[in-house]
């Protein structure tokens, strides 16, 4: 401040001695006495100069020496901040607790560790200062106690650190430990809850083998898994249970001093009902072994014997066959009296054991023995029906031998009464010839030949001698077919002879008079323009009619080719000539049914489409580009725009107009198909290029249009900026004089520049 001051008045100082210097000029005493004064004053303001240079200079050498006060505020900054660290960690003890609390403690310890990060910086700033201050310290006391203080401040960080890392790994291994364990306990739990309801709920199936030695299966593989697996987790638990507890507070040990109480009490539970459950399945396998054993003997028992009496098919070729089944089945009959016994006994032992069952295999235990039961009186059955079957089967044999030859007998005399030609000249002795004939064949064919089959369906039902009867049978069953075919050869050639000609004729005069009725109809409505889609109702019904009639001509056209029988008058010839007349008439309502049904609009429609495409085709030429003024572009793109409308309204009409008239060249509905197909490709082609055109044109006028208008765009500004650049430029240069800064100056320029060469 003083040399300041100095500085300030160095102006007054050097008036001063001006004016001393003016004064000394005069010779008088006055004049000595100023410059003895002036002098003074020289020396005087020569000494305070130097005085204040070397006090500033031992003011800089000090300032220098002495700690910064960045240092100074930094050291009283950590030294404060380790205190309170140090303070935490004291008031805190360790102990073990909830998850919760210690992940609440870990986290402040996280975040201490943080803080020390983050402090780091500070604490390496002070160290390297210090240092260094060290180093230049101008005395030996004053380095000592500088490195007194760095010896200390990093004795304090060097605890602080390693306490808050003990701190926070004890507590990331209290948290491990405490989850680690209560993950047992809960898996543990899990596991007995699981096991005690499994041991509550399923009751041992008694009687159902398969499911008892499954439950057995799984009642020793539990009492495996107490003691391999679950007995080391519980003493694991327990241990690391007990060390929770020392290491833990008061009420957190307590809890879990709780719940090992409880935990140990489950456990011997659940090991004394595993072990109750386990002797229980031993006797109920043992016991519905023994009752299933006794069963499978005697079904294989009944196995045997339906397998050798009942299953297997009876091999009788001859009569002799069927009288030694009948003693060997009577013999089987004693047997099964004397077996009786066995099925009473075991029915008995059954009783207790289904009623002992559990719930979900006494249905099935009741329904074995209602099966063994079932099966015991079927066995029983079919033995005696066997022997019953057989006694029949032999009088039935008997009784449809002696039928099939009273049968063969009279079709010898039948087939010798019939063997004569039928005498056309003669209805009435034929009459009377087919109606003794057919009371004849009535009586063996119908009546004797029911009672035939009767029998022979009954043999061939039990199989018995099948080949024979099958082969005699077959024989019988030939001649009657070929004396009853005979019979209808008989009546149907009289019969034929009557029907044909009637019912052709009926038919020709019908479909006559049906087409002439139609071709009127059709003249009709073709004559006043009246299409299908006007009367729908009444073209169904044309359609069905046609339809049904067109079949009747095929029929009739295929039954005139046979041949007429001989005698009946009928001429092949005459009745094809009027069959062939029908089908041509047929050809010409079908052609005029197809006129019919041609859409009424399909011409009007077809040339309006046409005279718009025509017209589209005529101004399509000046949508070509040929001036680049954006007016014009706009107005040729304007009528360009009105094509692509009409093309696009004209579209669905255009469409409906090539698909109708292919459906009319498909149907035949008119006289020249190719005529209108060529007419539909033309349309069509037209259409397609006047498109392709409208739609190419458009997209050349748009694109002009576009660059037009950029272009204007741009050369307008372009010459605003080039206009306002040289009025600036201009007025630098009547300036004449260089700008004050002449970076900016040249940057201004080079952005000039850079602007104009873009």
């Amino acid at each position: 401040a003083k040399q300041k001051d100095m500085n300030i008045n160095k102006n007054q100082f050097e008036k001063t001695k001006n004016l001393g210097s003016q004064l000394a000029v005069f010779k008088s005493a006055s004049t000595k006495s100023v410059q003895n004064d002036l002098t003074a004053l020289v020396k005087l303001w020569d000494k305070i100069q130097r005085m204040l240079t070397q006090h500033e200079n031992d003011l800089s050498q000090a300032l220098k020496n002495a700690p910064p006060n960045q240092y100074l505020e930094a050291i009283k900054a950590l030294t404060q901040w380790i205190e309170n660290v140090e303070a935490v960690l004291k008031s805190e003890s360790f102990q073990v607790t909830e998850v919760d609390v210690l992940e609440d403690k870990l986290e402040r310890y996280q975040e201490l560790q943080q803080t020390l990060k983050s402090q780091k910086g500070n604490f390496d700033y002070v160290c390297t200062t210090g240092a260094d201050l060290v180093k230049s310290a101008t005395s030996q006391q004053r380095a000592e106690v500088l490195q007194s203080d760095i010896n200390s401040l990093t004795t304090s960080w060097s605890n602080v650190s390693s306490s808050v890392q003990e701190r926070s790994e004890k507590l990331e291994k209290a948290i491990s430990d405490v989850r680690q364990w209560q993950d047992e306990v809960d898996a543990i739990e899990v596991w007995m809850k699981d096991v005690e309801d499994f041991l509550q709920v399923e009751e041992p199936a008694l009687g159902d083998i398969e499911t008892l030695e499954a439950q057995l299966e799984q009642s020793l593989a539990l009492q495996d898994d107490i003691h391999d697996t679950l007995q080391p987790n519980m003493t694991s638990i327990n241990e690391a249970g007990s060390k929770l507890t020392q290491e833990g507070a008061q009420a957190y040990a307590l809890k879990i001093t709780t719940m090992l109480a409880q935990l140990n009490d489950c456990w011997q539970r659940i090991k004394h009902l595993a072990k109750d459950q386990k002797d229980t399945l031993e006797k109920s396998l043992k016991r519905s072994k023994s009752f299933k054993d006794s069963m499978v003997k005697l079904l294989d028992w009944i196995d045997d014997i339906e397998n050798e009496y009942v299953s297997k098919e009876l091999n009788l070729q001859d009569p002799a066959d069927i009288q030694n089944s009948l003693r060997k089945y009577q013999k089987i009959n004693d047997e099964l009296k004397e077996k009786e016994k066995d099925i009473d006994a075991i029915i008995s032992t059954g009783k207790p054991i289904v009623l002992q069952a559990a719930v979900s295999v006494k249905e099935t235990l009741s329904r074995e023995m209602e099966i063994l039961n079932e099966r015991w009186k079927s066995l029983k059955e079919n033995i005696q029906n066997r022997y019953k079957m057989m006694s029949e089967a032999s009088e039935s044999w008997k009784a449809l031998k002696k039928l099939l030859e009273e049968e063969r007998s009279w079709i010898t005399e039948f087939e010798k009464e019939f063997a004569g030609a039928p005498k056309f000249g003669n209805s009435a002795d034929l009459a009377d010839e087919l109606t003794e004939l057919r009371e004849d064949h009535q009586k063996h064919v119908v009546v004797n030949r029911a009672k035939i089959q009767e029998h022979t369906k009954y043999l061939l039902t039990h199989r018995i001698m099948v080949t024979s009867i099958e082969r005699e049978i077959k024989e019988y069953n030939q001649q009657v077919e070929d004396v009853t075919s005979k019979l209808q050869d008989r009546e149907k050639a009289l019969a034929d002879t009557a029907l044909l000609m009637k019912q052709t004729d009926n038919d020709i005069k019908a479909l006559d008079q049906w087409l002439l009725q139609v071709n009127k109809t059709l003249d009709q409505r073709l004559v006043s323009n009246i299409v299908a889609a006007d009367v729908p109702e009444e073209f169904m019904k044309l359609q069905t009619d046609l339809s049904q009639h067109e079949n009747k001509l095929e029929k009739l056209n295929r039954g005139v080719r046979i041949k007429a029988p001989p005698g009946s008058g009928l001429s092949q010839q005459q009745l094809q000539q009027k069959v062939d007349g029908l089908k041509k008439r047929m050809e010409e309502i079908q052609f005029k049914f197809r006129r019919f049904q041609k859409p009424a609009d399909f011409e009007p429609k077809m040339a309006h489409v046409k005279n718009i495409l025509d017209s589209v085709d005529k101004g399509v030429s000046v949508i070509s580009l040929k001036n680049g003024e954006s007016e014009v572009i706009q107005s040729q793109l304007d009528a360009c725009m009105g094509f692509y409308k009409s093309l696009s309204e004209v579209k669905p009409g255009v469409e409906y107009v090539i698909k109708t008239g292919r459906q009319i060249v498909d149907k035949k509905q008119v006289e020249n198909p190719q005529d209108l197909t060529e007419k539909l490709n033309t349309l069509k082609q037209q259409y397609n290029i006047l498109g392709k055109k409208v739609t190419d044109g458009k997209m050349s006028l748009e694109k002009g249009l576009k660059l037009s208008r950029s272009f204007k765009k741009e050369m307008v500004s372009l010459n605003d900026w080039l206009k306002k650049t040289e009025v600036i430029l201009d007025s630098k240069d009547i300036d004449g004089k260089m700008p004050d800064n002449l970076e900016a100056e040249l940057k201004w320029s080079q952005v000039r520049t850079c602007l104009l060469y873009r």
